[in-house]
Parts: C-alpha cells; sequence; structure tokens
C-alpha cells in the first residue's frame, strides 16, 4: 500500500513539473520575443515559422497537419505573416486548389533566431549536468513525447473514471 501511495506521489510531481515546465518555457519564449528584434510577431506565428521551416515549399494541408490545426485556422494566420513579410504564399500549378507557402528572406532569420533561442535555453538548462544524466533525460522525454503523439494517448477520455 506504502508503494502504492509513494508511486502516486511521484506521478503528481511529475504532472506538475511537465505542467510548470511547458508554462515556464512558453513564457520565456513570450517575453523574449516581446522583448526581441521579433517584437512583431505572436508565438504562435513562430511556431508556424517553426514548422514552415527551411523546406522550398509545403502545403497549407501538410503544415496545418504538422501543427494539429485547421487548414482555415492556419489560413488566417498565414494570411498575417504573409503581410508582416515573413511568408511567400503561391498556388499550385498543377492543382490550383493546392497553396504552397515559403519563408520569405525575412522568415528564415526570425526562423534562425528562434532555433539559437532554443539551443540557448537548452545549453543553459543542461549546465552542469553530466552525460549519463543528460542520455537519460533524452530517453524519458523521447518516450513522452512518443506517448503524447501516439494512439495511446488517443484512449484516454477526459471523463474516464478510476
Amino acid at each position: 500500500m506504502r508503494e502504492s501511495a509513494e508511486r502516486e506521489q511521484i506521478e503528481r510531481e511529475i504532472n506538475n513539473l511537465l505542467i510548470d515546465t511547458f508554462n515556464g518555457v512558453n513564457k520565456l519564449e513570450q517575453n523574449a520575443i516581446k522583448n526581441g528584434r521579433l517584437k512583431n510577431l505572436t508565438i504562435t506565428e513562430v511556431h508556424i515559422i517553426e514548422a514552415i521551416g527551411d523546406e522550398a515549399k509545403q502545403s497549407m494541408s501538410q503544415i496545418a497537419a504538422k501543427l494539429g490545426v485547421a487548414v482555415a485556422t492556419l489560413t488566417t494566420a498565414v494570411d498575417k505573416l504573409v503581410a508582416k513579410g515573413y511568408v511567400d504564399r503561391n498556388r499550385s500549378a498543377e492543382d490550383r486548389r493546392i497553396v504552397h507557402v515559403a519563408l520569405t528572406r525575412t522568415g528564415h532569420i526570425a526562423l534562425r533566431m528562434h532555433r539559437l533561442y532554443h539551443a540557448r535555453i537548452i545549453k543553459a538548462a543542461l549546465e552542469g549536468v553530466d552525460d549519463e544524466s543528460r542520455r537519460l533525460l533524452l530517453d524519458m522525454l523521447g518516450r513522452l513525447n512518443h506517448f503524447f503523439r501516439s494512439d495511446g494517448m488517443l484512449k484516454i477520455k477526459w471523463e474516464d473514471k478510476e
């Protein structure tokens, strides 16, 4: 019985740490954007730029699928990114129903800045952490990421009772 209570306490602490970490990273990113050279972008727009990435062109459907949003939702955000000069949008010559997007030079600069910021966060967070602990952290985060992206996650319902 004691082992079960301890396990439940550890699971609660892991949950709290995941939530705090997610919220902390989000807040850091929002503040960095607001106070940096990308202050005309929202965090959502930066993540769309990241999803578009370095590829020459992707369809709106591909990007929407990556982000897990509807194409209509993405269209609204991409309209703003086009107006701000971060993204180019063109219809496919083969199929006019398909819209391709790609980053402009300014969009690529924003992407590089965002990636560099993340690299700095990770480097600072792991300062003083030995290689074995880094590998263990990588393994555990990989497992969590796989679970959260898997069909197993879809089986967990909000209303389920224990």
